[in-house]
């Protein structure tokens, strides 16, 4: 059984468009209450003799809280006479917080008594993300133009989350977690467009850096060097405008995703 309660308030706001300028700002909240509850029951038998049994009930409990927003500017100024393309340029900024927590208890009984569980695990969870990025595209003749564009990105993520056996005062470890993962992530690239008439085309070559820094505080208490991942993705769009509501396109697009702290070979610093 699950019940799942959750309240959101939403605002945006289209502040203007004056010659060729625009700003527009949203933003989110919401409030968010869940709880789950299982049961299993399994058992194996041979020759009518049990060898295995087992009765587990769980009750996992989730309260959170999250804001995201955006922010965008932009500026066209008029094309020059005979040219399909014209100066502009953007700027974009993002945020995004939440904060979870959880608590959750497990009652696993088996055929011995000797060998019962009562784990109770709880914790909480935090994320604060924030990006901003700027876009410049200037004309260099009647049909090509260049674009230019940076993107910088910061995550930060935490987890802590404690299992203990209600019974043994034991740390449970497949379920005990503790962790800080800090990202940084910076984004250049440059391209070339082609438009005439029905035909465009598009290419971007994008330069991404990325920075992770882990630290650990269990099983161990460790802080981890820092990784970087550097990347080059190529991007290319083929679009035909064959009239107002029909387009045909081929696109081309790279991306990287990189590791999460439990996925990469952690490099201990003392």
């Amino acid at each position: 059984a699950s019940d799942v309660y959750k309240r959101q308030v939403e605002y945006s706001s289209y502040l203007g468009k004056k010659q060729r300028f625009s700003l527009n700002f949203h933003t989110r909240g919401a409030l968010e209450d869940s709880r789950n509850d299982e049961w299993l029951f399994s058992f194996s038998e041979l020759d009518s003799r049990t060898l295995f049994r087992q009765n587990q009930s769980t009750d996992n409990r989730e309260k959170g809280k999250s804001l995201d927003g955006n922010l965008s500017f932009g500026y066209a100024a008029p094309p020059a006479s005979g040219r399909e393309s014209s100066r502009s340029i953007s700027l974009d900024v993002s945020y995004i917080i939440s904060k979870n927590d959880i608590s959750k208890n497990t009652i696993d009984t088996l055929a011995s008594s000797t060998a019962k569980t009562y784990v109770i695990s709880g914790g909480e969870g935090r994320i604060n993300n924030v990006s901003a990025g700027i876009r410049y595209t200037e004309p260099l003749s009647r049909y090509f133009s260049m674009t230019f564009g940076y993107t910088f990105a910061r995550d930060h993520s935490k987890t802590d989350r404690v299992a203990l056996d209600n019974l043994t005062g034991e740390i449970d470890s497949t379920l005990t977690e503790k962790y800080v993962d800090n990202r940084w992530t910076h984004m250049a690239d440059a391209g070339m467009n082609y438009k005439k008439g029905k035909l465009g085309i598009g290419f971007i070559l994008r330069f991404q850096s990325a920075a992770i820094e882990k630290n650990s505080g269990f099983p161990v208490d460790k802080s981890y060097g820092r990784n970087v991942y550097n990347h080059f993705l190529p991007q290319i769009n083929i679009n035909y405008y064959h009239s107002a509501y029909r387009i045909f396109s081929l696109n081309y697009t790279s991306s990287a995703v990189y590791p999460c702290l439990l996925y990469t070979s952690p490099s201990p610093r003392d």
